[in-house]
This record gives structure tokens, C-alpha cells and sequence, in this order.
């Protein structure tokens, strides 16, 4: 939607200043300028809304001789999907204000002049009654956008100019006698051209520069709004479209002005306007106060803001990309080709940063917002760049603890995951940075030699502790062996396959004696045994007495 119409030049010739200009001029290189102008009350508000869809005040039908537009009003016309260009539409005051009086003629000039020199493509309103009178507001109008030129070509630096003389309420019902018409317009136009070029001082006639090689000049009949406003809008509309086409207005008829610079500059070319003596003149005045806005403090200062804008822009969209990165390592993940994603930020953001201050190239803020913007990416990237080799060290000693328990030498363990861990670091570097993992390889180093150590500690502790073991199981067994072989021998000697017994009772006596032998030992047995007649023999009986109970008695010996 285009902007509210904003007073850039006051009735009194007071240009607004920079910020009085209201224009937004984020992600906008440069602007498409038209300049609508004319006699007063001749429809420019009208067209230029037609045109654009702009809301410059127009005359209602009791404001007869009262001007509408004052100065000269601008404004913006944001770019859209179908029409790719950020436009911004000047509306002139009229060049015969009654207002003015005998002023009316030079401000109109100075005018004309100032929006020649800004403007891709000037419209110029032309009665249909006027055409062919050189005497006429319009003429007069062309003639200072031609001197324009014409200074602007002796000086060696102005471009193309679209000029399109709108006839307005043409009232000829053939096309034929409107072709004629233009062809006489066409006429009067080079008429003027020709005289202008001899007040310039340029060569005229065989070995001049003709007209058309500094005005692209178009001639439309425009039929009366009212009475035919079916005409009047295929009018406009094809307008419109020669103007955003290329038919009208290309890149040839460009003034290439930065966007954030055109009120800097604008300030520049009105003050050269407004002081030239002559209003038809001043066009070598123009060239040589733009040549010092190019080269001058103005242009520093335009320079400074649009590189520091664009340094504002580009930094944003790398700590975008920056962050995504982040949040992936934030989540325990290796960011596998790290270093490659870190080069396409660093690269894509600087040439989108050189392609956008290409026009400040040689200014010093240049290079050094550039260097700025390269440094400030690197260092969030660094940040990145060590969570990164982090996870990677804390995955290459997980490897080298699962190698240990595996039972693999500690050495080979460290000395491949020390590998691995080179390796993935290595590819996670950004080409020309000054970044390093060094002192995280030896925290690794060192964690994996504490725990080389403490392996080959416990696996000495479990050899001793085995060794040991082995001694006590031996000597137990030995102990073990000894003992059996004293119980046995308190059993009844050693083991043994084989033994030997006898037994002997003399006759007629209670006495009984035994003899064992058994390997690595002797048993000898005397016993006494009861009568069986004691009982029948009473005090007589041999083993009365021996003890209670009738027991018997025995004596052993063993060897």
C-alpha cells in the first residue's frame, strides 16, 4: 500500500530533512523515481494516483486557480509480487501557479530540473489545446528537463532520461489526426532540444548529439477522465505497464542512487538547483556537486549508515544459522561436517554483505564493517566448534574404555581413540580460522593415561592376590595332606591295601591275645575276659572282681 504523501519541498523552497522523509529503506537497494509534472490544475495528482494508487490531494471543481500541490510531495510505493520495484512518485507543483506570480516560471524550472536529475522518468502533463504552442506552462517544463540534459552531457555523467509528455483531454476522434499530432510534438520537442543544445554550448546540426541519445521521449493521448473514463483507464493501464516492462523506463534510465542515500543526495542537487541564476542552467553545477557527494563527507556518511545497516542484517541471519547449529549440539549430537557448514555461514553471509555495499566498496567502513561481521560469525562458530569437539573427546574415551574392558593393550586403546578423536576435530575446523583443540586432546590424553594406569594397577593387584592364593591353597593342601596322614596313623596307621591279624586263647584260661599288623604299624592285644562259669563258681571264678557288672579287661599296645 503506498505511503501517505509526505512534503519533501515546501512552498518556500526548503527541502525536509532526511528523517522528514519517512522512508523505510530496509532490504531496498534502490528506488524506481517518477516525476509527475505540468501546468497547474492539469490532472498531475490525478494521473500519478491512477498510476500508483497513491493518495496526492487533487483539485475539486470549486478550487479553480487555487494550487492543490504546493512544492512537491513524495511517495512511497512498496514493491509487490507482480511489480518487483520500490517506487517512489513526485508530485510537482503546478509550473504556472497563480500563487506565485512572476516567481511561478523560475520555481517551475528549478523544479523540473531538481526531479530530472532524480527521477528515472519525468511525466509532463501537456493540454491538448497547448500542444504546438512553444510559449505554453508544458514547454517551458520540457525545456529546463532538456537543459538538464544538456549539462549533464557536457558534463560526462548523466544517464538516459525517460521523458513522457502526457496530452491531456485529447479531443480528435482519428487516430490518424492524433499520430499526426504526436509526430508534431516530436517535432517541437527536438525544436527545443536543438536550442537548447546551442545555449549549452554543444555542437548542433551534422555532428551534434541528437536527442535521442539522452531522452527516451514517449507521447501519450490521454482522452478526457470524465466524458471517456473507460479510454482514460486503457490509458493508464498501458502506461503502467510500459513503465514496469522496460518498454518506458530500464535500468539504462537509472540514476543509481543508493535507497538510504536519495535524501542525502536530493539535498545536494537542490542546493546546486536552488542557487544556479538561471533556471534553465545548472546542470554542470549538478555533476559537480554530485561528483562531491560520491567522493565527499555526505557520501562517508551515507556509506557508514548503509554499511552498518547491512552489517545489522547479515549478522542477524548467520546467528540464525548459528543457533540452529547450536541447538544440535546442545542436544549431545556431533554436528557431523561442521567445519564445511562453518565455511558456506561465513561465505554466504559475506557475499551477500559485498553484494549489498558493493556501492561503498572503496569506502575505509567498507572493509571494516566486513572484517567485523567475519570476526563476530567466527567467534559464535567457535563456540559451536568446542561443544562440538567436546562430545566428540567424550565419545573417543567411552571407545577407549570399552577397548580396555574388551582386555586390548591400554596403549593400543589410547592410541587409536586419540586417532579417532583427531580425525572428527580435524574436519569440525572452519578454513582460515585461528581455532584449536589442543588442550582438549591432552585433557583426553591424560584422562585416558589416569585410567591406563589405574588398569595396569588392579590387573598387578589381581596377579598378586592370585599368586597368593595359589601359595595358601598349596599349603593348606599340604597341611591338609599332613593331618590325614596323622589321623590315620592315630586311626590305625596308613592307608593301606593289606594287613595282618592273629589271635590266640591258651586252654582252659580267660586270657586272649591278638596281633595285628598293618602298614607302618602293630597292634598288640591282651585281654581278660569273664569266666561264662563265674556266675557257677562264685568267689572261685577267675574274673571275680575285675570289675562291676562281670566286665572284662583288656591291655593294648600298639608299635
Amino acid at each position: 500500500m503506498p505511503s501517505t504523501p509526505v512534503e519533501i519541498l515546501s512552498p518556500d523552497g526548503d527541502l525536509a530533512e532526511a528523517d522528514d522523509w519517512l522512508l523505510d529503506t530496509s532490504d531496498i537497494e534502490s528506488f524506481f523515481v517518477v516525476a509527475v509534472a505540468g501546468p497547474q490544475a492539469s490532472g498531475k495528482s490525478t494521473i500519478a494516483n491512477a498510476l500508483f494508487g497513491t493518495d496526492f490531494p487533487v483539485a475539486k471543481r470549486g478550487d479553480v486557480g487555487e494550487a492543490t500541490t504546493r512544492g512537491i510531495l513524495l511517495s512511497h510505493v512498496p514493491a509487490t509480487e507482480s511489480i518487483q520495484k520500490d517506487t517512489l512518485v513526485l508530485d510537482v507543483e503546478g509550473a504556472d501557479a497563480r500563487a506565485r506570480g512572476r516567481d511561478a516560471k523560475g520555481f517551475a524550472a528549478r523544479c523540473a530540473a531538481f526531479v530530472t536529475a532524480l527521477a528515472d522518468v519525468v511525466v509532463v502533463n501537456l493540454w491538448f489545446h497547448d500542444a504546438c504552442r512553444l510559449d505554453s506552462a508544458a514547454y517551458s517544463l520540457i525545456r529546463s528537463v532538456l537543459f538538464t540534459c544538456a549539462d549533464g552531457l557536457a558534463g560526462g555523467s548523466q544517464p538516459r532520461t525517460s521523458l513522457v509528455v502526457a496530452v491531456r483531454d485529447a479531443e480528435e476522434d482519428s487516430s490518424e489526426a492524433l499520430e499526426q499530432l504526436s509526430s508534431m510534438i516530436q517535432n517541437d520537442v527536438n525544436d527545443i532540444w536543438a536550442n537548447v543544445a546551442l545555449e549549452a554550448g554543444l555542437a548542433v546540426g551534422t555532428g551534434g548529439t541528437p536527442l535521442a541519445e539522452l531522452v527516451d521521449l514517449h507521447i501519450v493521448m490521454f482522452p478526457h477522465i470524465r466524458h471517456q473514463t473507460d479510454d482514460f483507464d486503457k490509458c493508464i493501464s498501458g502506461l503502467k505497464q510500459g513503465l514496469y516492462n522496460g518498454e518506458i523506463a530500464n535500468d539504462d534510465h537509472s540514476k543509481q542512487i543508493p535507497a538510504d542515500g536519495v535524501s542525502v543526495y536530493a539535498h545536494t542537487l537542490w542546493q546546486s538547483v536552488s542557487a544556479s541564476p538561471d533556471p534553465g542552467l545548472g546542470g554542470d553545477d549538478i555533476d559537480r556537486k554530485a561528483d562531491e557527494f560520491y567522493g565527499g563527507d555526505d557520501f562517508a556518511i551515507v556509506a557508514a549508515y548503509r554499511c552498518d545497516e547491512i552489517f545489522s542484517l547479515k549478522l542477524a541471519d548467520a546467528s540464525a544459522d548459528i543457533g540452529e547449529l547450536l541447538d544440535e549440539v546442545e542436544s549431545s549430537s556431533v554436528i557431523s561436517d561442521f567445519g564445511k557448514k562453518c565455511d558456506d555461514i561465513v561465505s554466504h553471509t559475506l557475499q551477500e554483505y559485498d553484494a549489498d555495499t558493493s556501492d561503498f566498496a572503496d569506502e575505509p567502513v567498507y572493509e571494516r564493517k566486513r572484517t567485523e561481521l567475519e570476526a563476530i560469525i567466527d567467534t559464535g562458530l567457535m563456540s559451536v566448534f568446542m561443544k562440538n569437539v567436546a562430545i566428540i573427546a567424550r565419545e573417543a574415551l567411552a571407545a577407549f574404555k570399552g577397548s580396555i574392558e574388551a582386555d586390548l593393550p591400554a596403549d593400543y586403546a589410547l592410541y587409536n581413540a586419540d586417532a579417532i578423536f583427531v580425525k572428527r576435530a580435524n574436519e569440525g575446523l572452519r578454513q582460515g580460522s585461528n581455532w584449536t583443540f589442543q588442550t582438549e586432546r591432552t585433557d583426553l590424553q591424560n584422562m585416558m593415561n589416569e585410567i591406563a594406569a589405574q588398569q595396569r594397577k588392579l590387573q598387578e593387584t589381581e596377579v598378586n592376590a592370585s599368586q597368593q592364593q595359589t601359595k595358601a591353597m598349596q599349603f593348606l593342601q599340604m597341611q591338609h595332606a599332613q593331618m590325614n596322614a596323622v589321623r590315620q596313623q592315630a586311626l590305625g596307621g596308613s592307608v593301606g591295601q593289606w594287613n595282618l591279624g592273629a589271635a590266640y586263647r591258651p586252654p582252659d584260661s580267660n586270657v586272649n591275645l591278638s596281633l595285628a599288623y598293618q602298614q607302618g604299624k602293630t597292634n598288640l592285644q591282651v585281654s581278660m575276659v569273664p569266666d561264662e562259669s563265674a556266675t557257677l563258681l562264685g568267689p572261685a571264678g577267675f574274673t571275680t572282681g575285675v570289675g562291676p557288672g562281670n566286665l572284662g579287661m583288656s591291655f593294648n599296645v600298639n608299635f
